[in-house]
């Protein structure tokens, strides 16, 4: 399981952090301040008092998005070791059904 790594101030991509704010209810304001923050690198006091936000709605905020970005690098890290199954082009002789061998561990399995 991944570690919670927080996003840094200044150092993230406006376009990923669009993506990770689309899977939350921020409203429009609050994302802008985030953006502010996270991709421009102003301090948070200057992010919230530009964007009318109180800034321990926006640091909890920023939290939400912190949250959001470690379930989806779990899922990535989830999909890095699932089974990567390819058909073999082989069949198998006693049920007809396709066998597919997975790219990354070698285990087979027979599919309809």
């Amino acid at each position: 399981m991944s570690m919670l790594i927080k996003m840094q101030r200044g150092c993230e991509d406006a376009e990923r952090l669009d993506l990770l704010c689309s899977l939350t209810n921020l409203s429009k304001n609050t994302v802008d301040a985030i953006k502010y923050n996270l991709v421009n690198g102003a301090k948070i006091e200057l992010s919230a008092a530009i964007y009318d936000i109180q800034v321990p709605n926006l640091v909890r905020s920023i939290n939400k998005i912190n949250e959001t970005n470690h379930i989806v690098q779990q899922i990535i890290d989830f999909k890095k070791q699932a089974h990567d199954f390819q058909y073999s082009g082989k069949v198998d002789l006693n049920t007809g059904a396709g066998i597919y061998k997975c790219t990354k561990c070698g285990k087979r399995k027979a599919e309809f």
